[in-house]
């Protein structure tokens, strides 16, 4: 009896532990299911007056008529920690909330309507997957950090209409080589730019308010010409970038304390002759600086106040007379603008010809009668032969390498100006 009630505890208890191991396996595979459920659920709530916010799969869609409401570091969204892939803002919402997205790092995919008129501070901050974005052109302020961090943004279009860029709306986004700042831009708020990975840039002339620190350690950027509009070079502006060429143009009066401080690449700048003022320090470690391409002449040199530590802006090489008349119709541009004369030349929207990357000459009457505007003659073409361009009468502008050999008749008929770069 004793063996036999041994031997049936011992089935007891084997029987017992498969049926725990059964419950293990049951209890698991219900609490998947359970949490696959809740990640396709749809959750809803508001985020505004008569703002609504639905998430479902991944895709959060924001609805209703106007402002989103606002978040912060300490209190964000009630999305945030959803997961949220991809975000679409219907029309009749005007706003992107500030810290509406802040640090949503699995954000690929923004979607935004025509009539968002703002995108508010720290909305998009962190969004280290986002890789690109619209804004529509009803849209007039960036607030402050609000692409801050986005460290994958490469490519962002700007509206039209946006009159507003805030404090280190783009700092630190070091896959950002590039951007077109749109004539409505007139103010370029503190550290716009800062830390980001930008290699040039355009900007326009009606810009009238920029902070300081704007480009400071963007170790990409190469070359820069000042707007036109801006008198005063603000305070770091460059410090410690890459610039390694800096044109600024009539009417700039004033360079501020440390604006090219340990800018180690820059090798030549353009100074105007209204320039009266250049504060200490503000070329402070420049060690490459040789060149200095001034408007007037030695003697209106002296009008220039130079503050301390800017010995190598006084032991260069001063070129005078820089903004001198051209030869008619020929100019030497160093990134879009003249060196001799200071013209700036923009062919946006004009009817462009861009000849082959491969083309090594161009031969006599090649052009000859054509309706471009503007043609662009490739850098490794050497010879342009007898009237290559002649009888062009809509030909404003000929975009030439240095050293081409062009014939005396090529532009025979037409009153086109020869640009070398």
């Amino acid at each position: 009896m004793k063996g036999r009630d041994q031997t049936a505890h011992g089935i007891m208890k084997e029987g017992s532990g498969e049926m725990k191991a059964k419950a293990i396996i049951l209890l698991t595979a219900l609490g998947v299911l359970m949490v696959s459920f809740c990640l396709a659920e749809t959750v809803s709530g508001t985020c505004g007056t008569g703002v609504n916010w639905t998430y479902s799969d991944g895709t959060l869609t924001i609805s209703g008529e106007g402002e989103m409401a606002t978040y912060t570091a300490k209190n964000g969204a009630p999305w945030k920690e959803l997961g949220v892939q991809e975000v679409v803002i219907e029309p009749g919402v005007t706003s992107v909330g500030a810290h509406a997205f802040d640090g949503c790092s699995g954000l690929t995919s923004v979607i935004l309507p025509e009539g968002l008129t703002s995108v508010k501070a720290s909305a998009f901050s962190g969004c280290t997957c986002l890789e690109s974005i619209t804004l529509p052109d009803s849209v007039t302020e960036v607030g402050n950090s609000a692409f801050g961090g986005c460290t994958a943004l490469s490519q962002i279009t700007l509206s039209e209409s946006l009159e507003s860029i805030g404090d280190y709306a783009f700092s630190s986004c070091t896959s950002l080589s590039s951007i077109y700042i749109p004539d409505s831009v007139t103010v370029i708020k503190g550290h716009a730019f800062a830390g980001s990975g930008l290699e040039s840039i355009r900007m326009s002339d009606n810009i009238d308010t920029m902070g300081t620190y704007v480009f400071e350690n963007c170790v990409q950027l190469a070359e820069i010409t000042w707007p036109a509009s801006m008198r005063r070079v603000p305070l770091y502006s460059f410090s410690c970038s890459s610039v390694s060429t800096i044109i600024l143009q009539e009417g700039v009066n004033i360079i501020e304390e440390g604006a090219f401080h340990s800018c180690a690449q820059l090798t030549e700048i353009h100074l105007p002759l209204s320039l009266t003022r250049v504060i200490r320090n503000a070329f402070l470690e420049c060690t490459h600086l040789t060149d200095i391409y001034y408007a007037g002449t030695e003697d209106e040199r002296e009008i220039i106040e130079i503050g301390l530590d800017n010995d190598k802006l006084q032991s260069a090489t001063w070129h005078y007379g820089a903004s001198g008349e051209c030869a008619i119709g020929i100019h030497h541009l160093v990134n879009g603008v003249c060196r001799s004369c200071h013209r700036s030349f923009d062919i946006s929207g004009m009817t462009v010809v861009q000849l082959p990357e491969d083309l090594t000459a161009l031969e006599a009457e090649a052009l000859r009668g054509t309706g471009a505007q503007v043609v662009i003659v490739p850098a490794g073409c050497t010879e342009i032969g007898s009237r290559a361009f002649a009888d062009c009468p809509d030909l404003q502008y000929v975009l030439l390498p240095e050293g081409v050999a062009l014939a005396t008749d090529a532009l025979s008929g037409t009153e086109a100006e020869l640009l070398y770069r």
